[in-house]
Parts: structure tokens; C-alpha cells; sequence
């Protein structure tokens, strides 16, 4: 059987018929432009402006409660936002809310300024998404999101300063300038589209309501519209019927906006409609998110909480059955955060954050999960008497009715719990838990994750996910394979196969799992040739890790290592594996033991998009005997 045949098989059974024949219809398409650009013409429609003046008012903001905050914030958190949005004015922005990036004044729409390459500006069908010489083209995107108009208008609210204005009626003159529809980089991909769109109309409808606006931003900003929405429009069907993760329910946010603005009632209905269903599609009713992501799972919060702040101009409502799933949704979130803030970093996570106007990091999940559930329960999440920073609150003021009631549950935060649907369980011990990784893939896979431990003690993640860096390099394709998580390696095989940059294909099957007290039990088949099962029973202090693995019998292979990806200090000592704490480097947190050769690398791990720090990425080694069944015990006290 050859490759191109396993892989098309593999496609066709995993991904299903309709997936492969719009996928096919797709490529089709991008093949027929790229031979005739003229067939544009015959293949894309443009809906064109319909009356003198659109309907761009859609959201109402409370400005005088969002200064009343920022005004109580301390002073280097003003300082901090201010100076964001002075850069940001000169074409410096936070990329990916860590990362310091400068596209040039006047701004370089086309520009990665990692690599300093342009992006050749051509039709938009003819550009790659990845280009060894361009580099990451997410780099090009970041700048085109307009997600650094929330600086411009924080710091117009802390300042009075008009030029934050003026900041934003230029870059969305000069973007337009830059970018004609249906050509460069800023025009290839919907989701980037219907981003731009959401945060230019959020800016437009701020400064608006502060009577800043101009009629030619009015004009600019039902262009950016237009485009936005022709964009969409025309190659939503791959959007709908083959990505079917959070780029959908983006681009039908754009669908939304758009028909709305166009004064299209029956149209935004149907699109409303529309929503609701790919809400229940991708999420499940244990909570879990379809793309088995934690950062997805928040960026969809935030496109989900936008289409009910906007719910006064289109109607749009959560149907009973998906408020119930994502109430769900947010309490799975809540059971795994660490400190009220921090989850572990789960799944591809390419820095999305839609809406930064909480002065927290990136990293801080509270915001996004607080601010909707105050939406769709008139309360907070979290009892706000236990919470030691209160910006997290901002997000709620910004875009949830605002109500901040106090919720004064008590919330059991060592309770075991199991989310079967999504694959994830949470172990609970004396000053921390372990979560452990095993789905039952009903979408794409991203991660080779598959029995991953993640272990948060005294809060520290002393045995990490490796995260994603960048999805357009060997790095990132590291990261997210076998070894770059906490699990078992068995010879150089990965738990499925892969075609770069997203394909993977040879799904694991989830055998079963038992949850405990104090006990787990998990197991799934590879299709790559062997069977693996993991217990885990915590006694006292300690974590008596056991995976047993049974090969194929035509499967021949030298070792198999248990694989510890850590973050923290460490030594060995005596074949013991000593881990110090982050916060006090002189004290030992938590011992490893095993009867296996403990190797050491030095490795990498990106907690935030394009940023990589060295980590230790610890084999236990077992060598593979004449036989096709092992077993290995691992032990990790925790101190």
C-alpha cells in the first residue's frame, strides 16, 4: 500500500466523505485561480454596499464603568497601558501578548519582522501559508488583527489624549490603502478577516460614542466590512465543512456582522441559526471543546461573549441546550485552574487573545472565563474576596452586563473529576493535581498527547506540556509529537502519523478508563503497532506510575522511555532525579525513581507563541527484550 493511498484511506475513514469531497472541491479551486485568475470572477461573488449609509453601530460599551477601573488601577498598570499604546501608535505592538514586534512608521502591513521579509503581494490563492523565506506567516497576521486598538482606547480613557484617536482613524486609513481586496497576505484566510473586522468595529463604535469619529472612518470602517464579509462569503463552505474549529465559528461571527450591516434581517437569522448549531457541534456536553485545546477553548469564549454583547442589534441568542454547555464548558475550565489563574498549557496554542483588556498575563485564564459566565449567570465564577488581583475583572465591565455580584459557593477544588468526552482527568493530591490526557478523537488531532501527565504542585507545573512555538517550523513540530509530552515513547514511533503543517492521520483508540480516589487507570491502541495502558495510584505523598505496553508481533524495537518533559532545576543523584523548586532553587519539591537508565536533555518548551525556553526532557530508559509485553514503574514523591 503506498503512502499517498494509506494517507487518502486514512482521510476519507477518519475525517469522513463530506470532509474529503469539499476538501477535494477546495484544492480545486485554488488550483483553477492559480491557472486563471480571471475565474475569479465566475467562482467569487461580491456583495456591494446597498444603501447610502450601513448599519455599523452594533455595540454599545460602558465607557464610564471601564474608566472607573482603569482610573483605580496602580499606577505602573496605567503607565504599563499607556506606553503599550504609544508604541503601537509608532507600528510597535505585543504580539501574541508577550512578544515585542515592529512593523515600521508607517505601518508594513506585509511585513514579517522577525525574518524582515515581505510577503510577495499577489492574489491571495497564490501565497503559501508557509514560507521558508517569509517565515511564519501568523507573524504578518498579528498587526492585521487590530487587537492593539485596545491599548489605543484604554489609554484614551486614562489619558484623554485625542491622538489615540487620531492612531486609529490613520492605521485604518493606511490598512486600507495597503491592502486592495483579494490580494496579499491579509486577505488569504477568513478567521483574519472576521477578526479585523470585529475589533475595527468595537474601536470604531468606542470613539464613536465619543463623538471622535469622522464620516470617512465611518466610510473606512463599511469598507473594512464589506471586504471582510466578500472574503468570508466566498470560501465559508471550507470553512463550515472542513476546518469545523474555532475559524468557523469566527467566520460566521463575520457572517453575522456582515448581513446585519447590510440590513440583510433573514440573512443574519439564518446566520444566527447557524451559530447555534456549530456551537453544539463543537462543543460536548461534558464542556469539552472539539480542537482539545485550552487556549481554542478560550478564544471561542471570547467570540461567543462578542455575539451576545452585540445580541441587542442582531438577536442572537445561546439556545438552552448550548448555555448549558458551555456553563460546562467554563466550570471544566475553572476545576483546572491553578491559582485562580494559570491551566495548563494544553493543546496547540498559538497565542490568541482576541481582546486584551485585562492587565493580567497571557497566561491568566480568569478574565475570559469570569467575564461569561457573569454574562450568562449575573454572578462571577469565582469568589472575588479570594482573588489577589482584581484586574481580571475588566473584561467583564468591557464586554458582560457588568453586574459583579459576588458568588460566594464553595468551590471543592481537590475533588477528582472526569471529562470523558473531552479525555481529560484531573487526580487530585494534597497541594496540587495531576491531569492526564486520553481522548477518543472525534475531530483532527493536533497533539501526539495521548496519556500525558500533566503534574501541578504548590503551584508549579513540574512535569509540563512542551506547548506548540510556532506551527510553522521543525520546532513546533517537535513540540508537538510523542516526546514532547508526558508519556511513553516506544522506539522513535509517534502515537499517529503526520503530514506537516496539520494532518495527522492512523488515529489512537481510547480503550478505557477507571478514576479513583486515588487511582487512575487509562489505555489506548496505536495503529503504529503497540498498546498502551497507564496507572497511576497516588499513596501518601507519592506517585506510583505504571505503564505497561504490549507490541505487535512484527514490531521490532531496541527501547522504550518513559518520557518527563520538566521545567524546574533539577539533579541526579544515585539514579534519583532531585526536582528544585522555581521559587526557592535550594529546595528540593519532588523526587523521581525508576529502575530504567535516566538520560538527560536539555529541550524546549513555549508557553507563549514564538517564544521558547530550555527546559530538562528526562528519559527513563527500558531496553525491549525478546518479547512483546513490559511492564515499567515509575515512582514521584512530592515533597
Amino acid at each position: 500500500m503506498t503512502k499517498k493511498y494509506q494517507l487518502a484511506k486514512s482521510l476519507i475513514m477518519e475525517y469522513g466523505y463530506k470532509w474529503f469531497f469539499h476538501r477535494t472541491l477546495y484544492s480545486l479551486k485554488i488550483f483553477a485561480l492559480n491557472k486563471n485568475s480571471k475565474l475569479e470572477l465566475i467562482l467569487d461573488k461580491k456583495t456591494k454596499k446597498n444603501k447610502e449609509q450601513l448599519q455599523i453601530n452594533l455595540i454599545n460599551l460602558d465607557i464610564e464603568g471601564i474608566k472607573a477601573h482603569l482610573d483605580s488601577c496602580d499606577i505602573e498598570t496605567k503607565k504599563e497601558i499607556v506606553r503599550l499604546a504609544e508604541n503601537a501608535i509608532e507600528g510597535k505592538i505585543l504580539a501574541f501578548s508577550h512578544l515585542d514586534l515592529d512593523y515600521g512608521s508607517p505601518i508594513n502591513w506585509n511585513l514579517n519582522p522577525v525574518t524582515n521579509q515581505f510577503i510577495k503581494y499577489e492574489k491571495w490563492y497564490r501565497i503559501k501559508d508557509f514560507n521558508s523565506r517569509s517565515g511564519d506567516i501568523k507573524l504578518v497576521w498579528e498587526i492585521s488583527r487590530f487587537t492593539h486598538l485596545f491599548y489605543f482606547m484604554r489609554a484614551y480613557l486614562l489619558t484623554n489624549d485625542k491622538k489615540f484617536y487620531v492612531a486609529f482613524s490613520s492605521q485604518v486609513q493606511e490598512w486600507i490603502d495597503s491592502n486592495e481586496f483579494s490580494y496579499g497576505p491579509n486577505y488569504k484566510c477568513g478567521q483574519e478577516s472576521s477578526f479585523r473586522m470585529i475589533n475595527i468595529i468595537i474601536g470604531y463604535n468606542f470613539f464613536n460614542q465619543l463623538n471622535l469619529t469622522s464620516e470617512q472612518d465611518r466610510r473606512n470602517v463599511e469598507k473594512i466590512v464589506l471586504d471582510s464579509y466578500n472574503k468570508i462569503i466566498n470560501n465559508f463552505s471550507y470553512a463550515k465543512n472542513c476546518i469545523k474549529n474555532n475559524h468557523t465559528i469566527s467566520e460566521i461571527t463575520g457572517l453575522i456582522i456582515g448581513s446585519y450591516v447590510l440590513g440583510n434581517e433573514k440573512e443574519m437569522k439564518k446566520n444566527c441559526e447557524l451559530l447555534n448549531k456549530e456551537i453544539d457541534n463543537q462543543f460536548f456536553d461534558d464542556g469539552g471543546y472539539i480542537q482539545y485545546s485550552f487556549n481554542y477553548q478560550r478564544l471561542v469564549f471570547q467570540i461567543i461573549l462578542f455575539n451576545l454583547k452585540i445580541s441587542p442589534k442582531t438577536n442572537f441568542t445561546l439556545t438552552t441546550n448550548n448555555t448549558k454547555k458551555i456553563n460546562n464548558s467554563l466550570k471544566m475550565m475553572r476545576d483546572f485552574l491553578v491559582k485562580n489563574s494559570f491551566l495548563p498549557n494544553y493543546g496547540s496554542n498559538d497565542g490568541a487573545l482576541l481582546f486584551p483588556v485585562s492587565s493580567v498575563d497571557y497566561s491568566n485564564y480568569s478574565p475570559q472565563i469570569n467575564a461569561l459566565w457573569n454574562y450568562l449567570n449575573d454572578t462571577n465564577l469565582f469568589d472575588i474576596s479570594e482573588m489577589n488581583d482584581k484586574n481580571y475583572l475588566e473584561e467583564s465591565i468591557w464586554f458582560s452586563k457588568a453586574n459583579h455580584l459576588l458568588d460566594n459557593s464553595k468551590y471543592n477544588a481537590k475533588k477528582n473529576k472526569r471529562y470523558d468526552n473531552y479525555g481529560l482527568y484531573k487526580l487530585s493530591h494534597d497541594f496540587g493535581y495531576s491531569m492526564i490526557v486520553l481522548q477518543n478523537f472525534e475531530s483532527r488531532p493536533a497533539q501526539m498527547d495521548q496519556l500525558h501527565l500533566d503534574l501541578w504542585h504548590r503551584g508549579e507545573n513540574l512535569l509540563c506540556d512542551s506547548g506548540s512555538f510556532s506551527y510553522a517550523s521543525s520546532l513546533g513540530l517537535e513540540l508537538a509529537s510523542t516526546k514532547g509530552h508526558n508519556t511513553v515513547q516506544v522506539g522513535e514511533l509517534d502515537q499517529m502519523e503526520r503530514r506537516p503543517p496539520f494532518f495527522i492521520y492512523n488515529w489512537t483508540e481510547k480503550k478505557d478508563v477507571k478514576l479513583d480516589n486515588n487511582y487512575f487507570r487509562g489505555s489506548f491502541y496505536s495503529k503504529n503497532g503497540y498498546f498502551h495502558q497507564r496507572e497511576i495510584f497516588i499513596h501518601q505523598n507519592k506517585h506510583l506510575i505504571t505503564d505497561s505496553i504490549k507490541l505487535n508481533t512484527d514490531t521490532k524495537l531496541g527501547e522504550l522511555s518513559v518520557v518527563f518533559n520538566i521545567p524546574n532545576p533539577l539533579k541526579i543523584i544515585n539514579n534519583e532525579v532531585h526536582i528544585f523548586s522555581i521559587k526557592n532553587s535550594s529546595k528540593i519539591i519532588a523526587k523521581i525513581k525508576s529502575n530504567g537508565v535516566l538520560k538527560l536533555e536539555k529541550s524546549y518548551r513555549s508557553k507563549y507563541y514564538f517564544k521558547k525556553e530550555e527546559i530538562n526532557k528526562l528519559f527513563i530508559v527500558h531496553p525491549l527484550l525478546e518479547k512483546n509485553e513490559f511492564e515499567v514503574s515509575t515512582v514521584i514523591e512530592l515533597l
